[in-house]
């Protein structure tokens, strides 16, 4: 995501919620780009809890970092800039998610219902607006955001094909047997901030609940044994 957007010439600022994880801490030291280090995590409210955006006179975009938007084009910025004066009753302006591509080993594709729409939910897809928008609001997913209003679940999001993909619904332990569906491989990165990020991902409730990290535990500890 990261390279992406230096590539199209945009500004691109961390917000760290405290992290450890010392990878990640060693490329804050070479990557040349600002960083707001927070003491504690403010989970995804970090932007406007911390103080960070709300002084900002210009649209800005807030993102969670668990996306791929590799396939998106590079006029995203003025596609959802449009959206800004085309709708001006509404403050945030995303990108859509690809739903199609959810694989049925991954806790999603039954907890999010994926199982019985799996081309992408009627919630999602269903509500048309003008101009290829979708009436379906943003959370802390990737989108711009209206200057001086406050950090909401709301807004619309952008069509195809400005449609990104949300990496955790694709963890999977095992590669996917469907050849429709994409999956990332449960690896120890994954597991670690899945070990620290407490309650504020909803992904790591489901994870939890499902098994999926203590059977990679299971594997991980039996691999060193063997």
């Amino acid at each position: 995501m990261t390279e992406k957007f230096l590539k199209e010439n945009h500004e691109v600022i961390f917000i760290d919620n405290g992290s450890t994880y010392e990878p990640l801490l060693d490329w804050y030291s070479t990557c040349g780009l600002k960083i707001h280090r927070l003491d504690n995590s403010l989970g995804n409210r970090a932007p406007w809890d911390a103080g960070i955006v709300m002084s900002l006179d210009e649209p800005y975009v807030c993102t969670d970092p668990d996306y791929d938007l590799s396939m998106v084009p590079s006029d995203w910025d003025k596609v959802l800039l449009e959206g800004l004066k085309e709708f001006p009753q509404y403050n945030k302006f995303g990108l859509s998610w690809e739903e199609s591509h959810v694989p049925p080993e991954n806790p999603a594709w039954i907890d999010d219902n994926f199982c019985n729409h799996p081309d992408g939910l009627p919630m999602t897809w269903g509500n048309k607006l003008p101009n290829n928008w979708l009436g379906y609001p943003c959370d802390t997913s990737f989108a711009l955001q209206r200057p001086h209003t406050p950090g909401e679940i709301g807004g619309i999001r952008k069509g195809r094909p400005y449609t990104g993909e949300h990496m955790p619904w694709l963890v999977t332990l095992d590669p996917t047997k469907d050849s429709t569906k994409r999956y990332v491989l449960f690896d120890d990165e994954i597991e670690y901030y899945y070990d620290h990020c407490e309650n504020s991902s909803m992904t790591w409730g489901r994870m939890l609940r499902c098994g999926m990290i203590a059977e990679y535990k299971r594997r991980k500890a039996n691999a060193t044994n063997s």
